[in-house]
């Protein structure tokens, strides 16, 4: 099930908020596809509001975060000069 779903859509840019469900277990995959110069970061907050950041450039990469049961949200932002980017984030 995908619960993140996120390009920059030609603006160069990238600011998103959103949540989703998780169950105790499940494994959240992102798989990021950029060519951007600059960076994104995605700050993902468990359901305790314990903080992780992940900072993407301009590289082609997949990562694995594994999930407790609960609430999770993120705020992803990012400006960049040139490129595109497109993060994707499945959960299993």
């Amino acid at each position: 099930m995908i619960v993140i779903d996120l390009s920059d859509e030609g603006q160069k840019c990238i600011v998103h908020s959103s949540g989703f469900e998780a169950k105790d277990g499940q494994i959240l995959t992102l798989e990021i596809t950029s060519s951007i110069n600059g960076s994104v970061d995605l700050f993902l907050f468990s359901p305790s509001n314990q903080e992780q950041r992940i900072t993407m450039g301009g590289s082609s990469e997949t990562k694995t975060i594994p999930l407790s049961e609960g609430r999770w949200s993120y705020n992803c932002t990012g400006f960049f000069d040139s490129g595109t980017i497109s993060i994707v984030g499945t959960l299993q």
